[in-house]
């Protein structure tokens, strides 16, 4: 299963691989791509060998790397992923981020291209845009309860919607009064041409 959401900057799609090794053969695209590991294992392939990720793992594959991943365990993966359309990349040494992906767990994964990062809102609390320049940002709810919005007419997020924030300006999102939120902010800087 993909659901995929398309920008003029990005693709952002949740992909569900099945238990048992389903997934994507070797290949590679233009695209750097971004993700992570939301529930269950991936087994990814890369040309200095195989990774493993599990739930929380961080990850990116900048274009033109050949890779490949299956669902690896007893339960279906899933796993959110960015890709970055070529024309706003900043040249960068992709054996940086090849060969250090295995220390690559939570928090905050950034490159010159995409800046992940995982933001836990307590009950009531709010998230706005982020102050820094950027070419786009998307904020996705990945657990809890959130809405979106000034309160008269705030919407609520089910899990996984995307907010983009070229979109939404400077409205908050606010976790359920009761119930706190995961979310992960995908950041593409400005680069200047």
């Amino acid at each position: 299963m993909r659901k995929q959401v398309s920008y003029e900057t990005c693709h952002v799609a949740l992909h569900r691989y099945c238990a048992g090794g389903e997934g994507y053969d070797l290949h590679e695209h233009p695209e750097l791509q971004a993700g992570i590991v939301l529930q269950g294992h991936m087994a990814m392939e890369f040309p200095d060998g195989p990774k493993r990720f599990g739930p929380g793992d961080l990850y990116v594959i900048p274009g033109g790397i050949l890779h490949g991943g299956t669902g690896d365990g007893p339960s279906e993966a899933l796993v959110l992923n960015l890709y970055l359309r070529p024309h706003l990349m900043a040249a960068e040494r992709p054996e940086i981020f090849v060969n250090d992906l295995e220390g690559l767990r939570g928090g905050e994964l950034a490159t010159v291209n995409a800046v992940l990062r995982r933001i836990d809102l307590e009950a009531g609390q709010t998230l706005s845009s982020s102050q820094s320049r950027t070419a786009d940002e998307f904020d996705i709810l990945l657990s809890g309860t959130a809405r979106f919005g000034l309160a008269a007419d705030a919407q609520p997020l089910s899990q996984f919607d995307v907010v983009r924030r070229s979109e939404a300006g400077n409205k908050m999102i606010q976790a359920g009064p009761t119930e706190g939120a995961t979310l992960l902010r995908i950041s593409i800087p400005a680069h200047s041409s």
